[in-house]
């Protein structure tokens, strides 16, 4: 999909995410008297530092968080990187010389689904009977949305294509 998107389209998508994300905790917010946040789940089990390494991502990253801070500065509550590789916490602790401390405050890495649980951050913020099966919950994946589900990325009708890094290959799809 990187390929596909020029840079501004992959900027509107992430800032629509986050307006849309900022929309639902400010309709929180308002409907409980209570300040929400968001808190983002990145499942990185399977990652690769190789995968880490694109320019573009990282412009991109680095132009919507600009954005990010003044428009919506209270939105992000934590980022919970969940099932990350052991290497991620090297990368971390090189990250750690040049992020603002208040942007590593925002960041929780756990090794396994079991460490995010048995954390004390997971204990007083979260309740495990609302957390899907994958992050380790127990929400019956009857309950999930379709988007949490999975059900929306079901791809039956669509050829399974092996890409080599940065290679390049056009699939025609009717």
């Amino acid at each position: 999909m990187s390929n596909s998107l020029t840079f501004d389209e992959q900027k509107s998508l992430q800032l629509l995410h986050r307006e849309a994300g900022f929309q639902y905790v400010d309709k929180l917010t308002r409907e409980t008297g209570l300040l929400s946040k968001q808190v983002m789940f990145f499942d990185l089990k399977g990652a690769a530092l190789s995968s880490m390494n694109d320019k573009k991502s990282r412009h991109i990253q680095a132009e919507v968080s600009n954005i990010g801070k003044k428009c919506y500065p209270q939105l992000v509550d934590k980022v919970a990187m969940v099932n990350a590789p052991k290497w991620f916490a090297g990368l971390l602790k090189v990250l750690k010389a040049v992020l603002p401390k208040s942007a590593l405050e925002k960041i929780e890495l756990f090794s396994s689904t079991e460490s995010l649980w048995d954390s004390d951050w997971a204990k007083q913020r979260l309740k495990r009977e609302n957390m899907p099966g994958f992050l380790g919950g127990q929400l019956p994946e009857e309950e999930l949305s379709d988007e949490l589900a999975g059900k929306c990325l079901e791809r039956t009708s669509l050829p399974d294509v092996t890409i080599k890094p940065r290679g390049k290959v056009s699939v025609p799809i009717d």
